[in-house]
């Protein structure tokens, strides 16, 4: 059975219900000593839930970070292979859920940025040449049990996806309930208005009254 790249990336996204990152990562550089023997030049990991979009030939992966030295060195790594580096970037997804067997590398960062988010996390953007992904597994992957996995996690999040869809209905429901009724209640304070002066209540429409003056002419 064959798995596609959005089925795991699924287990790459987002939060564990006990509100773990559902993936660890690390961004690595790798080069070549003087004797042409490969060495891991720089290296950082990190445990912060990730959110990863694919748009035809590229793919994106948006990490939370607080402010911490993961932080700082991973954007330190990625702006400075991006500005000269001949070396090769690799940065290293690995499901929590999977227990590492299925491994996903990103290759070829095209785009490194970041910005201050209102609740004082900062955002770190990364963009790869998605033609260049892979996919590493172990021999002894059980594909079935992984595609249950994949399905089941997809039926989990199309239910949550239900249930706030229903929560919006509803509160949007008792809203516009809640404000209909304010409406008939600021009405009626306006007829109670208009009624309460006593001119108001001399001229009400089907009631007749005498002044004083020609009352005490007729006695």
């Amino acid at each position: 059975m064959e798995l596609m790249l959005e089925d795991i990336l699924d287990f790459c996204t987002g939060k564990q219900e006990d509100g773990t990152p559902m993936a660890g990562s690390s961004i690595s550089v790798f080069g070549l000593t003087r004797a042409k023997q490969p060495i891991t030049k720089q290296n950082v990991t990190f445990n912060q839930p990730l959110e990863i979009h694919t748009v035809g030939g590229c793919i994106t992966v948006s990490i939370d970070f607080k402010k911490c030295p993961e932080f700082y060195r991973a954007t330190k790594i990625c702006m400075d292979w991006l500005d000269k580096s001949e070396d090769t970037l690799i940065y290293t997804i690995i499901p929590m859920l999977l227990e590492g067997k299925i491994t996903v590398i990103l290759r070829n960062l095209v785009y490194c940025d970041f910005y201050e988010k209102k609740n004082g996390m900062l955002r770190l953007i990364l963009a790869f040449d998605n033609n260049e992904t892979l996919l590493f597994g172990s021999d002894n992957i059980d594909y079935d049990s992984i595609k249950a996995m994949v399905d089941n996690e997809f039926q989990k999040k199309q239910q949550e996806l239900d249930e706030e869809l229903e929560k919006y209905i509803k509160e949007k429901e008792e809203l516009e309930k809640k404000s209909y009724e304010m409406d008939i209640l600021g009405e009626m304070d306006i007829l109670e208005d208009e009624y309460s002066s006593e001119d108001a209540l001399l001229h009400r429409p089907g009631v007749r009254f005498e002044d004083d003056e020609e009352g005490n002419d007729n006695d």
